[in-house]
């Protein structure tokens, strides 16, 4: 089974994205997104933990598939709107309010701690997730409703099954 990193390069190579682990240490970035006529490329740190390197990836294919390009300095609109746009993105890719539901319903997480453990992603991400799906008006105080909706006939079997492997 492929991991969550893993899962993410494939995409990018799906997309002619290639991607080098070659960022240095101090540069500001942990990744960074290039293009020009012939390539598109990701640079990346190389040292960073799966669960920043994840998302990072995820916010640079982003400004391929859904952004308007390359974004080096943030002082003009446009260049705010796409990193906003690509980020977005990643968080949808990564963390639609569905994987809430049923990390909230089926593992009884509820703070960013264990969100961020069961989704093996930093923290901050998480964090910066579910702002961004209460800001959309997604978040709910209890997810009981949506998960139902999700499995709709199977939720009391999928519950009893879950207690029962417990």
């Amino acid at each position: 089974m492929l991991t969550q990193k893993e899962k993410y390069l494939l995409l990018a190579e799906d997309h002619h994205l290639a991607v080098y682990d070659s960022l240095p240490s101090d540069f500001p970035l942990n990744g960074l997104y290039i293009e020009d006529d012939h390539r598109r490329i990701i640079l990346m740190k190389p040292n960073l933990p799966d669960r920043i390197y994840t998302p990072v990836l995820v916010e640079e294919i982003g400004h391929f598939v859904a952004s308007y390009g390359i974004v080096v300095e943030l002082d003009g609109v446009t260049e705010i709107k796409s990193e906003n746009k690509a980020h977005e993105w990643a968080i949808e890719m990564l963390l639609p309010i569905c994987k809430f539901a049923f990390a909230s319903c089926l593992f009884q997480c509820s703070t960013v701690a264990e969100y961020a453990d069961y989704f093996s992603l930093d923290e901050g991400f998480v964090a910066e997730a579910i702002r961004y799906h209460k800001h959309k008006g997604y978040w709910m105080e209890s997810f009981e409703p949506l998960f139902r909706m999700l499995v709709k006939p199977n939720y009391r079997e999928l519950l009893r099954k879950h207690k029962l492997a417990m």
